[in-house]
């Protein structure tokens, strides 16, 4: 296979090396992906740990983001202080409509930072990046191993071939 490198020259490379290549890029992203995931699963527990106090709001309005797709803004109140507060996800299905009363956790050393129980988005995010993420991992692992299992099969071939008794070779 000929390849251009970025110096402008042509060179031949194997087939194996951009096997090789392809399935270190899929590793690569794999990991990063699932990488990903797991700090925002972590994140997520932490703002759950954070917030151990259980407060009623209400959503009183949504806002939307470039997509058209919506996050509740909730209107709720603790130790006689008024808050607002909007989560960083969003849904084209949000937890709860405009005018709902909705149960919600708060940090009490910080009240403005709060956690939607009923709220899954950020839950979905998390799954959906691991799975991608060691989905991409664990292909570039098969590819790798099916790979040298070829190779080796091949060599035990050529092992095994005894071309002496082909007259053009000899």
């Amino acid at each position: 296979m000929r390849v251009r490198t970025s110096f402008g020259t042509n060179r031949n490379a194997s087939p194996a090396f951009v096997v090789g290549l392809v399935m270190a890029i899929f590793i690569l992203v794999g990991g990063i992906l699932g990488t990903v995931g797991i700090i925002l699963e972590k994140s997520d527990s932490k703002k759950k740990e954070e917030c151990t106090v259980p407060v009623e709001a209400y959503v009183f309005k949504y806002k939307y983001n470039e997509d058209g797709l919506a996050s509740p803004m909730y209107s709720y109140e603790y130790e006689g202080a008024s808050y607002e507060f909007s989560a960083n996800a969003y849904s084209n299905d949000p937890p709860y409509d405009i005018g709902d009363k909705a149960d919600i956790m708060i940090d009490p050393d910080s009240p403005h930072k709060a956690y939607v129980p009923a709220d899954k988005t950020i839950s979905f995010i998390t799954t959906l990046f691991k799975f991608m993420g060691f989905g991409f991992v664990g292909i570039g692992v098969i590819v790798v191993l099916v790979g040298l299992y070829l190779s080796h099969l091949g060599k035990k071939q050529a092992e095994k071939d005894d071309f002496s008794s082909y007259g053009q070779w000899q």
